[in-house]
């Protein structure tokens, strides 16, 4: 929810469709519970009976029941977790350290999706438009996305101030066409 991530399909196997594995899920999972855990056996798609139909399956499961996996940061590409240590307020709590890698002013991403949820309420569409799964578009104004992001951080974390940046921005303040069946990604409207 925070890095616009999507891992739901992760709970049972890898998905196709997405980066995120089932050893990523758990091992935030690890995290949060501040311990190795140990894959339920409910938390696996058998693969011998996808198998029986003599065609390839999919869906791939890298984790058996009955690993374990332990605490890890599995997001380098967002934020380094062994640069980032010391900002975390109790380095030894995986929780307290998974919060200071989410909100760490390092990680942009964080920043991005929070804003762009924000832009979504407000304007009607999100810069990136799949506002959960920042895996199957892209933002269609990168750069404003990321003066936003700045912008928050800058703030320190400020939605009230976040959301008075773009109330008060002429995207915002143009007159609606009530013709348009949908929030135009150009964000253009007629002047009234």
């Amino acid at each position: 929810a925070f890095l616009g991530v999507e891992m739901k399909c992760a709970r049972c196997h890898d998905a196709p469709t997405h980066v995120s594995k089932q050893q990523d899920l758990f091992e935030i999972a690890a995290m949060l519970n501040r311990a190795p855990l140990v894959l339920p056996e409910t938390s696996s798609v058998h693969m011998d009976t996808l198998r029986q139909g003599g065609r390839k399956p999919l869906i791939e499961v890298t984790l058996l029941p009955g690993s374990t996996v332990s605490p890890a940061w599995p997001f380098a590409e967002f934020c380094d977790e062994s640069t980032l240590l010391s900002i975390a307020e109790t380095p030894d709590d995986s929780r307290d350290r998974l919060a200071a890698l989410i909100t760490a002013p390092q990680n942009e991403r964080f920043a991005q999706v929070i804003v762009n949820r924000l832009w979504q309420r407000l304007m009607g569409r999100g810069l990136v438009p799949t506002i959960s799964d920042w895996e199957k578009s892209s933002a269609s104004h990168p750069e404003l996305l990321h003066w936003l992001a700045r912008e928050f951080v800058r703030s320190g974390y400020d939605l009230k101030s976040t959301s008075r940046l773009i109330l008060t921005s002429h995207a915002y303040q143009r007159a609606v066409d009530p013709t348009l069946g949908e929030t135009s990604v150009l964000y253009a409207a007629t002047a009234g």
